[in-house]
């Protein structure tokens, strides 16, 4: 099953984010256990983080207990901290079960979810800034090789056989008419 979603910003953003829904885990799709409602989070994708992560404030207002511990490394040194087991919620309510994310002391902005290469690395990632707005699109399970140079000498290919095209069209036209010309002159 195929887990996706793009988002369109107004403008062009430094910062990619989303809004996700975190809750405490429990096994996806049981009809036995009592599934709770999503906390509803602003969230940053961070391809420069190897882990995801949570504040202390999502950690108390989700009730979590925690599942082990963790080093975690920074621009400030490294630390130990809890891990705990949740489940995310993508923007297009896709869940991602059971996913163990480090308890950070705090994220920029109104942050309290930092989605990692630990979730963005099982998919496909692209982000685009055509004409100044910024588009993320994510995917779950990866499915195509992304490669801009093959892309790009792909289109200059084209290019140079629809050039090439147009100068034997224009060629021809010219001996077609050069062939008409003769025939009026006899």
């Amino acid at each position: 099953m195929e887990l996706s979603f793009t988002l369109d910003y107004s403008k062009q953003v430094k910062v990619l984010y989303t809004k996700v829904g975190i809750s405490e885990a429990f096994p996806a799709g049981s009809a036995e256990v009592v599934q709770p409602d999503p906390e509803q989070l602003n969230a940053i994708w961070d391809t420069g983080a190897t882990g995801s992560a949570i504040t202390p404030e999502v950690v108390k207002a989700l009730n979590l207990r925690p599942s082990g511990m963790c080093t975690i490394s920074g621009v400030y040194g490294a630390k130990d901290t809890n891990t705990y087991l949740v489940n995310l919620f993508l923007p297009n309510k896709a869940v991602i079960p059971n996913i163990r994310v480090s308890e950070v002391d705090k994220l920029a902005g109104d942050f309290g979810v930092l989605i990692g290469m630990d979730i963005i690395g099982q998919g496909d990632f692209a982000v685009s800034n055509v004409d100044n707005k910024t588009v993320i699109t994510f995917r779950l399970p990866s499915k195509k090789r992304f490669d801009f140079v093959a892309e790009s000498q792909k289109f200059a290919s084209k290019q140079e056989r629809r050039t090439s095209e147009k100068k034997a069209q224009k060629q021809m036209r010219k001996k077609i008419q050069a062939r008409i010309s003769r025939r009026g002159n006899r």
